[in-house]
């Protein structure tokens, strides 16, 4: 049997590994932490809220999936050998779903925000917004800035738009649009959030994988790197027209797995249907947008739309369990 390795335990590196082993294909998960990290929620986190990891032992528990608590060094291709800080691990076929790492640690956020009287938040994309709301409606007595080096909101509809700008007014929220801001300009608050990037992890660069200028892995239409023996999914992959998302990585993985255990030969396919913003946690916009991600006229506004957030947050992680104790087996099949 071939030995199956999956590198990074997000939404796209959980869910391969839950789906390859409940079809009894023993799968290796090499990840840093104990638990998946729900990365839809850390705007709460850095707001106040201590949302934990969910433990492995929980979602894979009865599967024969063998978690891995390492950090990748490196991968040696012509030996296919992944070297980690607990060993080295050999592979016949490599998941690659070590994704993107937020510039700022949202714990760190949390405590600075403990003594702050003046916030300002750098980025005005999905990240940027649900950050500033978050902190602007948890804490009222802190001056909360948002500054995008475009229109905040612009992948929005007008009525969308018009809702998320008087939610900031609402909760006094100053928006300075159309000014870019350098890495390493200085701004004048007690606390600068840059949402403006996402780091990723040199390693697949490092391993001779073709990449972008953003360091993700550049993949055909099934999710192969060059490498005939390692696919990649999730932020690290770059597919055209996608942005990292959660809502992408999930079908990754899910694809990755039918691919891997021969349920599948077609090419990956994924189209968008909303965006979900939450704003605070009482208000929320649900837009919804074009198979390419761009928006139509039809959005859900205010309570409405937190609720759908929400549910959709429990759901992710509602789905990783199903997945794993076989409740969304394919009744089409």
């Amino acid at each position: 049997m071939e030995s199956i390795v999956i590198l990074g335990g997000g939404y796209a590196g959980t869910l391969a590994a839950a789906r390859i082993a409940r079809r009894g294909t023993p799968v290796t998960l090499v990840d840093m932490r104990a638990g998946l990290v729900e990365r839809i929620r850390l705007h709460q986190v850095a707001a106040g809220d201590d949302i934990p990891p969910v433990p492995y032992v929980q979602i894979f528990r009865n599967l024969p999936v063998n978690v891995v608590r390492a950090q990748v060094t490196s991968i040696d291709r012509a030996t296919k050998r992944i070297i980690t800080s607990a060993g080295v691990i050999h592979y016949d076929k490599l998941v690659y779903a070590l994704g993107s790492e937020s510039a700022e640690n949202p714990i760190v956020i949390r405590e600075r925000l403990r003594t702050a009287r003046t916030v300002t938040v750098v980025g005005g994309g999905l990240t940027g917004i649900e950050t500033a709301a978050e902190i602007a409606e948890r804490h009222p007595h802190v001056r909360v800035t948002l500054i995008d080096r475009g229109i905040v909101g612009a992948g929005l509809s007008a009525r969308a738009r018009r809702h998320l700008h008087a939610f900031f007014d609402a909760h006094h929220v100053t928006l300075i649009e159309n000014r870019a801001i350098a890495p390493d300009e200085e701004l004048d608050a007690d606390l600068v959030i840059r949402c403006t990037s996402f780091e990723l992890s040199p390693i697949a660069w490092d391993a001779g994988l073709r990449v972008n200028e953003r360091g993700q892995v550049i993949v055909d239409d099934h999710l192969r790197s060059g490498d005939p023996s390692i696919y990649v999914v999730g932020d690290a992959a770059f597919v055209p027209g996608k942005r990292m998302s959660c809502a992408v990585a999930l079908p990754m993985g899910a694809y990755v797995a039918d691919l891997l255990t021969g349920r599948t030969r077609e090419p990956f396919r994924f189209s968008f249907v909303i965006q979900c913003i939450s704003l605070g946690r009482t208000d929320g916009i649900v837009q919804f947008v074009t198979p390419d991600d761009a928006p139509r006229e039809t959005a859900i506004l205010g309570r409405p739309a937190a609720w759908v957030k929400e549910l959709i947050c429990r759901y992710t992680v509602l789905n990783l369990k199903m997945e794993s104790r076989g409740v969304l087996r394919e009744a089409a099949a």
